[in-house]
């Protein structure tokens, strides 16, 4: 398991730096790419809708809401069913630079899956959804139990 451990975190560490040196033309951050292409291909989700997606936690997603909305990527509108509810928007800013965010997403993942059967593949996806799967539910029993500790 220990292996397991060090090669996720070895391709987590090279992907960050994959991403960001391809697109720091692009005037973003790793961790601003995934907030664009969530709200660019679900336009008029809430914030929570939005962390839930990405697996990100609410007081983090608010504050990258924020500096995208003041770089002019996304617009938050309130939401017409519930007046205290706002709902998030691409701008024709994030709409421009999507495909070129999707690019490069789509060459790293052609990197990793270079040398993989189309069957190896389809194992692979279906062995990291259930390990995305896993990291969601425990990393929020690991934070209940922490909050109930403290």
């Amino acid at each position: 398991m220990e292996k397991l451990n060090k090669l996720l975190g070895i391709t987590a560490r090279k992907s960050q730096v994959y991403y960001g040196n391809e697109l720091s033309h692009l005037n973003i951050s790793t961790g601003q790419y995934m907030f664009i292409v969530t709200v660019c291909e679900n336009a008029g989700l809430s914030q929570e809708e939005l962390g839930e997606l990405i697996g990100i936690n609410k007081s983090t997603v608010a504050k990258v809401v924020a500096q995208l909305i003041k770089d002019g990527y996304i617009v938050r509108e309130v939401d017409e069913f519930d007046k205290r509810g706002y709902k998030l928007y691409p701008t024709e800013k994030a709409k421009d630079i999507y495909p070129k965010i999707i690019e490069v997403l789509e060459q790293w993942k052609e990197y990793l899956i270079m040398g993989l059967t189309a069957d190896e593949v389809t194992t692979l996806i279906t062995l990291m959804t259930k390990v995305e799967s896993n990291a969601r539910k425990y990393s929020k029993v690991n934070r209940r139990k922490k909050n109930e500790s403290e």
